[in-house]
């Protein structure tokens, strides 16, 4: 529903290639997405400015975006102007180039007016109250990161931490919401890994820790390993005696 919306919008926008110029429709469309880019990471900002009392953050939100916008439109329609005074084209287009891009220039500018009126409506609470299906909101949000991932784009740049954060404050990213029985399992998940890794050191302590009876039937190993080699020994001096006594008996005689 929100998505044919803002396309019958860009339709409409388009129908009017009579009545404006490539130069004028090429301008509007320019100066409005950098209008939208400009609003949408400075209404953070003037939020936290907005101090008035029992005010809703969502009106603050949305007055911020529009006073922003108009502003910053203003601004941009001023400089090109004094920048560049001559609004005719030198370079002569044909007539069907030119109609074919005040076509579709006109086509986008009517569908980010449109996205951008959605969305202000829709973050106010009273719309809530509406019967209006979520997808209109969706289709708003989704249009004007359109614009803002397309200005990044151009100007070879990326979204930051900042500047996520910013178009959550605003509203175009979702921030998703763990239920209670989410948060419960993914606590349970962080401590069974700690209990285990707790378990793993008393098993290997178990394991090398030697037992008191391998340890008596070891040393019980080692002495009558080395009893039989302190008989050789014994045997081996006998012998060594023997042969002296009878070798000074034989010198005697």
């Amino acid at each position: 529903m929100g998505s044919l919306i803002i396309f019958i919008a860009g339709i409409l926008g388009a129908c009017q290639v009579n009545k404006r110029t490539f130069l004028q429709s090429w301008c509007s469309l320019i100066n409005l997405c950098f209008a939208v880019y400009f609003a949408v990471f400075l209404t953070p900002f003037l939020v936290t400015m907005l101090e008035i009392k029992g005010l809703d953050t969502s009106y603050k939100i949305c007055i911020s975006l529009i006073a922003l916008l108009i502003v910053v439109c203003i601004l941009l329609f001023k400089l090109v102007g004094l920048l560049f005074p001559e609004t005719d084209i030198k370079v002569k287009i044909p007539v069907a180039a030119e109609k074919c891009g005040t076509m579709i220039c006109s086509f986008f500018s009517f569908m980010i007016i449109v996205a951008f009126v959605l969305f202000c409506f829709t973050t106010i609470p009273y719309s809530k109250k509406l019967p209006l299906p979520e997808s209109i909101r969706t289709a708003s949000a989704k249009t004007l990161r359109g614009v803002v991932n397309t200005v990044n784009g151009f100007s070879f740049q990326t979204l930051s931490e900042t500047g996520v954060n910013a178009l959550q404050t605003v509203g175009l990213i979702e921030v998703k919401k763990e239920n209670p029985e989410e948060q419960l399992s993914a606590k349970n998940e962080e401590k069974e890994p700690s209990a285990k890794k707790a378990e793993v050191p008393s098993e290997v302590k178990k394991s090398a820790a030697p037992r008191t009876g391998d340890a008596v039937e070891q040393k019980a190993v080692k002495v009558t390993e080395k009893l039989p080699v302190s008989k050789s020994a014994d045997s081996s001096t006998e012998e060594k005696l023997k042969e002296k006594t009878e070798g000074g008996s034989e010198q005697k005689n």
